[in-house]
């Protein structure tokens, strides 16, 4: 179990703070000019700090996407459509450590990502985490050879310090990989039924509809609905935004590629030309024609389909660009004062509390954490994951340092903060937010509220 300190929101991985040194100090010598204070050097274990911070952060962006599209990610740059984690790519860099593009796959359960320092004087971190759990550990080797050496099921084909920032996830040989969405009102819906002993069978609803086309991007609406067909409860239709941009062939990733076979297949949507493909158990048909639409799949536990289709509008270009849409209003919200927020970050992990993350994606998916031990200098916490109210493999344990950084504990000065009310299910809450749409609690930062992907659905003290 490794000893870490949380970023503040770091459980969907957007988080843009770090903790920092303190500033130098202008001072007064004589009479003089004031000389400026040298700035102390960070130390190794600062320095690798930033690492693992990072790698966390990644993390979680990585199992937000697999939540979302069932899929295991494969870079972290890239949209979830194109097998990315929408992570910018300059994010991949901070002032000591690079991240890796790539995510390692390993196999059905567990995958890797590799962060290596500039200087070539703090080696190379790898992270081993679990999709389900988030259970994570971090090894640290001098050398990328000494860690290629002892993680034989991670596969590297280069052994450079190359950050692989070039590698991408886009299939081979598509002539258009955007067909699906260069046509305005186009429509499509799946119907998914997750299969669970001892329960009825969860069925439910996603639909799909190009709302926006321009020469450079689409814009399509996702509305979730449950087995009644009424729209999900606290599931708002979400906007996704796909650019329009040419992309590199991937390398085939860790393991052997699966195969590849043409079926023609017959759902209720009616009878498509697939790419069929076999993996872990799971069968998956995708459309042909329209690169990107999943037919069907199915497991031992569930099956997806698609059960409508429908062409649309006539427009291939559609309306004129507008602005962005904001992340959850937060033009209404206000400058938020992070003043005392060590205090408040550290009054998260009170013996006992319990709070619940519900993922978005129909697939009745819940990520539940508890507080089990708490000293002056550390605090467990439990992490579960529940599908239909049933646990999800092992609970995770993850120990977090409370003791105070040299910088007090807060947030970096030049993320511009805001504040207001936000409402979910399990109350309304003032909540604190650095953009990109994520909302944390003020009183306690490190518990996500809401963001585009999950939301708080049970608070206990």
């Amino acid at each position: 179990m490794k000893r870490r300190i949380l970023v503040a929101g770091a459980a969907v991985g957007t988080m843009l703070f770090a903790f920092a040194a303190p500033a130098p100090i202008a001072q007064e010598k004589g009479s003089g000019v004031a000389e400026a204070k040298p700035v102390p050097e960070a130390t190794q274990a600062e320095r690798r700090r930033e690492g693992e911070q990072m790698l966390g952060s990644f993390r979680d962006q990585a199992r937000v996407s697999y939540a979302k599209t069932g899929t295991a990610p494969k870079t972290l740059t890239g949209t979830t459509k194109e097998g990315g984690c929408n992570v910018e790519k300059d994010e991949l860099k901070g002032d000591y450590f690079k991240v890796h593009n790539k995510v390692h796959n390993l196999g059905a359960n567990d995958a890797a990502l590799i962060a290596e320092d500039h200087a070539e004087k703090d080696g190379f971190c790898l992270m081993r985490f679990q999709w389900a759990s988030g259970k994570t550990t971090f090894s640290w080797y001098d050398t990328m050879e000494a860690l290629i050496e002892a993680n034989e099921d991670v596969k590297i084909e280069d052994k450079t310090t190359s950050s692989g920032e070039d590698e991408t996830a886009e299939p081979e040989e598509i002539e258009d990989p955007y067909t699906l969405y260069r046509k305005l009102g186009r429509k499509w819906k799946h119907k998914s039924v997750v299969k669970i002993e001892g329960m009825d069978d969860m069925v439910s609803y996603i639909e799909y509809e190009v709302t926006e086309v321009t020469d450079e991007y689409a814009v399509y609406t996702m509305t979730m609905y449950d087995g009644d067909g009424k729209p999900m409860a606290g599931m708002e239709p979400m906007d996704t935004r796909i650019e329009f941009r040419e992309y590199d062939a991937p390398d085939g990733g860790d393991a052997e590629a699966p195969e590849i076979k043409k079926e023609t297949v017959k759902v209720e949507a009616g009878e498509y030309e697939c790419y069929f493909t076999e993996t872990s158990g799971t069968k998956a048909w995708s459309s042909i024609q329209y690169p990107g639409l999943l037919v069907k799949m199915e497991s031992e536990y569930s099956v997806m389909e698609l059960i409508e289709f429908s062409e649309g509008g006539d427009s291939e270009k559609g309306t004129e660009a507008k602005p962005d849409k904001p992340a959850d209003d937060e033009g209404a919200a206000k400058p938020a004062d992070m003043e005392g927020y060590w205090e408040r970050y550290v009054s998260t992990f009170k013996k006992g509390r319990v709070w619940v993350y519900e993922l978005a994606g129909g697939m009745n998916l819940q990520i539940k954490n508890e507080v089990t031990e708490v000293t002056e200098t550390s605090a467990t916490v439990k992490t579960t994951t529940l599908m239909g109210g049933k646990v999800m493999g092992e609970p995770s344990e993850n120990e977090y340092d409370l003791t105070k950084p040299e910088d007090e504990g807060n947030p970096d000065d030049s993320v511009e903060w805001v504040e207001k009310e936000v409402e979910c299910k399990a109350g309304t809450f003032v909540c604190i937010s650095p953009g990109h749409g994520v909302w944390m609690l003020k009183k306690h930062p490190m518990i996500v509220v809401k963001a585009e992907s999950m939301e708080l659905v049970e608070l206990k003290d």
